[in-house]
């Protein structure tokens, strides 16, 4: 896919006016700048999860950026977009189980020559130890993100920007990273660690690089989305936070590129000033690679003329791997493959890919069991799992258990009234189901277009909340009523064990600690929490991932048969409805769930 346009709108007599090159510049120059998001620790061509070799991973990127530096040896940018660390089986090997050695990611990214890395908001959740002291000692390259603050120095923990000098020309890379990162990250794993708003560090940062640096071209690299978060400033008037609302308001970006979210965009931004701002995002995982070839003529004292330009997303798999990366990282395979494979006990349920979306699942109640024991809660809200992937009973290993919880979440132990569990139930249940006025209306609350029609996203059908999103609660036994507006959904019965449940009384709440920090929006948009009250009403978290203690619950249940907690039960009225529009609705989700 190609997006062209010639210079940004100039006219020929103008790019013909403009000044030669100096002594110390060149008139003129070709550039190529390649860009990766959102790896989630997918590097090497193996899909741990389905134990087979994979079509797409850093190895076509080798090849795609050998050749192109073959063509072009000192014009070729190479850049990332964060969320690296976390998603893989490969890179939670590395950072937890061998901490020791030197980080595949590391090793991967200096292998290929990477120019910089943005900070993602999955990157911090490996704690300090290896986002602030393995990785910035070990890569060759700068790790950016302007507004991630150290609460010690009141100064960027990484980079704010760096310049990068190709063919003459002075690149500027600017890195921000979503404020929201905390509602996102356990508060252990960034104990000295603010993220101050986009806009004022963009601002701050661009007058800096102007007047010191004098670039020649600025590139925006934002961990971000276009996600408009709403803010105050000292006035108290509201304003916009997010990757657009920065390039339309702050002079001096050229390009922007960005991630966080998992869109795909091929844009063209108008900032404020009237200048046209092109934006890239390549999907996710490997998929899709972003290249942007342009050819730059010096303007002295200004950014450089764009003569031409091409942005294209291109797909891994039309590139061929390249043998020598994957020669270099087959220990690397086979090690990670061995400890995968390792049995860990037995499961005694199964679970089809999507249950958890429709209703109760086994799965769902056995995660709430370990939960409930692991953290002597009162109750327990867990996330659907397995929604792409069929359990069945028997021997399970760890692989079984990274395809159940992919990223290396805490579990939280916080405090809520029971008015509030209930509201953050109806937050969940308004938006995981649609309102249902027959039984031939969906279950599950799609997102449509102008016309009514269900919209189609990259995973198939839209969901009105992310599948990852939703969510049950453990410990009590309740109904929703679909037939119901939502905020007025969830009928509390009572507590597992038959007490009563009370609206007054205080109650103990686990739940992973993306969740508790926001993530979802049940903290933030249901409760209305910010962050000074959900430090307030945090108990305790665990020190290890939730993955590694369903590990030691799988290796010795018998420790645990004494201590187990009532789970309860719930489920979706009318049950007739629920039952007929269940089927429908995951027949039409499993060609994408099990593609």
């Amino acid at each position: 896919m190609h997006y062209k346009f010639l210079a940004f709108a100039l006219s020929a007599c103008l790019l013909s006016a403009c000044g030669v090159g100096t002594a110390s510049h060149p008139e003129e120059a070709d550039l190529t700048f390649i860009f990766t998001t959102d790896l989630h620790g997918q590097m090497l061509n193996y899909d741990f999860l389905g134990k087979k070799a994979d079509s797409t991973s850093l190895s076509n990127l080798s090849t795609l950026v050998k050749a192109t530096r073959q063509d072009n040896p000192d014009g070729v940018v190479l850049l990332d977009c964060g969320d690296i660390l976390d998603g893989s089986p490969a890179m939670y090997f590395y950072t937890y189980e061998a901490p020791e050695e030197q980080h595949l990611v590391v090793r991967a990214m200096n292998y290929l020559g990477y120019d910089a890395i943005e900070m993602g908001n999955h990157d911090f959740e490996c704690g300090e130890s290896i986002y602030r002291d393995q990785l910035q000692r070990a890569y060759k390259m700068p790790m950016l993100c302007a507004n991630a603050i150290d609460s010690r120095t009141d100064k960027s923990m990484f980079r704010p920007y760096t310049i990068i000098n190709r063919n003459g020309f002075k690149i500027a890379v600017l890195g921000l990273i979503t404020p929201e990162t905390y509602k996102m990250v356990s508060a252990p794993s960034i104990p000295h660690l603010r993220f101050d708003p986009m806009i004022e560090s963009a601002r701050r940062w661009m007058e800096i690089l102007e007047r010191q640096e004098k670039p020649d071209y600025t590139i925006l690299l934002a961990h971000a989305g276009t996600e408009r978060v709403t803010r105050q400033n000292e006035a108290g008037e509201g304003f916009y936070d997010g990757t657009y609302e920065v390039a339309k308001q702050i002079d001096g970006i050229d390009l922007v590129l960005m991630g966080h979210d998992h869109q795909v965009r091929q844009d063209t931004i108008i900032s404020n000033s009237g200048k046209m701002i092109p934006v890239l995002q390549p999907s996710s995982e490997c998929d899709e690679f972003g290249r942007i070839d342009m050819h730059l003529r010096y303007n002295k004292g200004q950014h450089a003329l764009v003569e031409q330009f091409d942005m294209q997303r291109i797909k891994a798999k039309s590139i061929p791997q390249d043998e020598e990366f994957n020669a270099l990282f087959q220990p690397d395979i086979e090690r990670v493959n061995e400890y995968l494979d390792k049995p860990l006990g037995r499961l005694n349920i199964s679970s089809e890919g999507g249950a958890s979306l429709v209703g109760p699942s086994e799965l769902s109640s056995f995660i709430h069991s370990v939960q409930l024991t692991l953290s002597e809660a009162d109750l327990s809200m867990a996330s659907s799992l397995s929604t792409f992937t069929d359990i069945m009973a028997g021997d399970i290993s760890m692989r079984t258990l990274f395809s159940l919880y992919r990223y290396e979440n805490l579990l939280t132990k916080l405090w809520m009234t029971g008015s509030e569990v209930k509201e953050f139930l109806e937050y969940g249940y308004g938006r995981q189901y649609g309102l249902m006025q027959n039984s031939d209306d969906h279950l599950l609350a799609f997102r449509r277009d102008d016309n009514g029609e269900i919209i189609m996203g990259r995973w198939g059908p839209d969901l009105v909340m992310p599948q990852y999103n939703y969510t049950s609660c453990g410990g009590l036994n309740y109904e929703v009523d679909v037939t119901r507006p939502a905020g007025d959904r969830v009928r509390i019965l009572n507590l597992a064990d038959g007490r009563p449940f009370d609206p007054e009384a205080t109650y103990t709440i686990c739940m992973t600690s993306f969740q508790a920090q926001g993530g979802g929006g049940y903290i933030t948009d249901g409760l209305g929490w910010d962050p000074n009250e959900i430090r307030y009403r945090t108990i305790n978290e665990t020190s290890k991932d939730i993955r590694y203690f369903i590990a030691q619950f799988l290796r010795n249940p018998s420790a645990h048969a004494t201590e187990m907690h009532p789970v309860g039960a719930w489920k979706v009225v009318p049950e007739v409805w629920w039952r007929h529009a269940k089927e429908r609705d995951i027949e039409m989700l499993l060609p994408y769930i099990r593609k």
